[in-house]
């Protein structure tokens, strides 16, 4: 267990000017449970400089205790900040996940910067609510490729079944990354209501999409599945084949 002294001197390290020490500092932070580091870092906000505030707010995300929502909060409510820091912000408070996060997070959900709207659209995924859910569904028709991909990926974060039409929808995005997103967040359930999504994407014209498809079919070993995958095999396709033939077994 670190000392007061040991922690005085962790955070003066994380504050100094030798790289090595910031590097070492901000390893024995990240990787310790002290509610006095918390309390330390949040201490340092108030006098640092941008790149020390960029640390303090990253390690606090990491240690994802929730006594540092109030100041992350205040900085995204009331403090001139530039974008880099609000993004270093958003997302130490998507790791946090605590609900009083939840409305200052959403209320940036529709910002002019494509930057902001992609730390929002992943941040929201530590959120099961209905507003949340809402709002993602509105970012998947961002104009941004990796809003609309993140927004996917944080609805099967979400978990609620309620989301699988959505990310059915999504399977007809026109970039492929967003559909393997949204294939990615559907085989995380296990439930009857993905089978047909899951079908579907077996015809992408992506490999990586279909193969997510056919093992997702391969592990519910639902009887539904069992022509389209057989139809899903190709001969010059050997890896979809592979991933196929395992599927059916």
């Amino acid at each position: 267990m670190m000392t007061d002294d040991d922690i005085q001197i962790t955070l003066s390290e994380l504050a100094g000017t030798d790289p090595h020490k910031q590097r070492q500092a901000r390893k024995l932070i990240s990787e310790s449970d002290d509610v006095r580091l918390v309390h330390g870092l949040i201490d340092l906000l108030d006098t640092a400089d941008d790149y020390l505030q960029r640390d303090c707010i990253t390690l606090l995300g990491k240690l994802g205790n929730n006594q540092a929502v109030p100041i992350l909060t205040e900085f995204l409510n009331h403090q001139p900040i530039n974008d880099e820091l609000q993004e270093d912000v958003i997302i130490a408070l998507g790791r946090i996940g605590d609900d009083r996060a939840e409305t200052p997070l959403l209320s940036l959900a529709d910002s002019n910067s494509e930057y902001i709207r992609q730390r929002i659209a992943k941040a929201l995924g530590s959120f099961a609510s209905e507003q949340s859910i809402q709002a993602l569904t509105l970012l998947l028709d961002d104009d941004n490729n990796e809003v609309r991909a993140n927004a996917a990926e944080a609805l099967g974060d979400i978990g609620d079944p309620a989301v699988i039409p959505i990310l059915d929808n999504a399977l007809d995005d026109g970039m492929w990354t967003v559909r393997k997103q949204a294939a990615t967040a559907l085989a995380q359930f296990n439930d009857d209501a993905i089978v047909e999504p899951m079908m579907y994407a077996l015809e992408d014209i992506r490999s990586q999409i279909r193969i997510i498809a056919a093992e997702k079919l391969g592990d519910m070993g639902t009887p539904l599945a069992y022509e389209p995958l057989l139809q899903a095999r190709h001969p010059f396709r050997r890896d979809d084949n592979t991933a196929i033939d395992t599927a059916l077994k």
